[in-house]
């Protein structure tokens, strides 16, 4: 047991009927704000009436408790083995947890070395701005990687799903990861910081897509400014299939990851859809992973057929260009952060790139 634990949980069985006198305190617990309070002192007699209200008090979820220091006193006076009592079983951790604190003890080691000037800062925009240049998103998809993974597990389900997401996928630079990893810096340059939050766009990021899986495959591979319009109208459920298949499997997500995937191509001028929101009543998340999709979308050529480069299609949005298929009605909250990290030149890079040199 760790030595920051006061007290361990007894049943009201644990203490012998036929004994009124103890030689140990007894203390009961509320679950409520999960707070020890005294009840009996030690050799005070435990009445009937005593007894019938710690009975009462386990039916309505409370408990009662020993100080941890009268542990052997209390084990030889109600002639018991500490493997009798649930409360003195070594608490065995969850794999996932065991996982969890290989992470922590991981990422530390990383700051550390950052710290020690043995490994270079991740600059989020500098890192992100590396990545457009090159196309290579390795290094933000594994940053994270690493990040998430440190999140605690008793959240919510959803921080949970997201934990566990990017453990099994986020790992090689593909598209989907590219549109995670991206999204969620993006999110942390708009302040987005909270652990519920981000786990929610990292949801969102991987199974905003889901319903495409219900359409005919053509719908995804042909360019949508060439699909004829009735399959565009096709093409265009894919949001609430998604929202469907993940309600019909029930897998435990918030509301708000579900309402982000319905809102992904809902866009601030109310041209969007399915449901033609306008800016003050759709999520940020939704517009960031709108955003991020699209240029990746646009880059590869989804939406006209012309293939583009990232910073390309970055400098477009940013400076409202009129281009076929190119999609421009964002919060200008995300706008300004695309053209913050636009703003930063090759060579600065360099130059923090020379002066980040690993010590020998």
């Amino acid at each position: 047991m760790t030595k920051n634990i006061q007290y361990f949980l007894i049943s009201l069985t644990h203490l012998p009927d036929k004994q009124e006198i103890f030689s140990f305190n007894l203390y009961i617990f509320n679950p409520i704000n999960s707070k020890y309070s005294l009840f009996l002192n030690a050799n005070s007699p435990l009445t009937i009436n005593k007894r019938e209200f710690l009975r009462l008090l386990e039916s309505k979820a409370g408990s009662v408790a020993i100080d941890f220091s009268q542990k052997k006193t209390f084990l030889a006076s109600t002639n018991q083995q500490a493997k009798d009592v649930p409360g003195l079983i070594p608490y065995e951790k969850h794999p996932l947890e065991k996982a969890r604190e290989i992470y922590l003890h991981q990422y530390a080691q990383k700051q550390e070395k950052i710290e020690q000037e043995e490994l270079p800062p991740f600059i989020r925009k500098n890192e992100i701005k590396r990545s457009i240049l090159s196309n290579d998103f390795s290094n933000l998809i594994s940053e994270v990687r690493d990040e998430v993974l440190t999140f605690p597990l008793d959240i919510s389900q959803t921080v949970s799903l997201a934990i566990e997401l990017c453990e099994e996928l986020l790992i090689i630079d593909n598209k989907t990861n590219k549109i995670v990893a991206l999204s969620f810096l993006l999110a942390k340059e708009l302040k987005i910081t909270d652990i519920s939050s981000l786990s929610e766009i990292i949801c969102t990021a991987f199974l905003f897509h889901l319903g495409f899986t219900q359409l005919n495959r053509s719908l995804i591979k042909i360019p949508y400014m060439q699909l004829p319009e009735k399959s565009k109208s096709y093409y265009r459920r894919h949001a609430g299939l998604t929202q469907h298949l993940l309600k019909k499997i029930q897998l435990p997500i918030s509301d708000e990851t579900l309402n982000s995937i319905l809102q992904h191509h809902e866009r601030v001028d109310g041209n969007g859809y399915p449901y033609m929101k306008s800016e003050k009543s759709i999520t940020l998340p939704s517009q960031i992973i709108g955003i991020v999709s699209h240029i990746f979308d646009h880059a590869q050529g989804k939406t006209s057929g012309q293939t583009l480069a990232i910073q390309s299609v970055i400098s477009q949005i940013v400076s409202g260009t009129n281009s076929p298929g190119l999609e421009k009605n964002f919060p200008t909250s995300i706008i300004e952060v695309l053209e913050s990290i636009q703003k930063i030149g090759k060579e600065q890079l360099d130059t923090e790139g020379d002066s980040n040199g690993l010590k020998s």
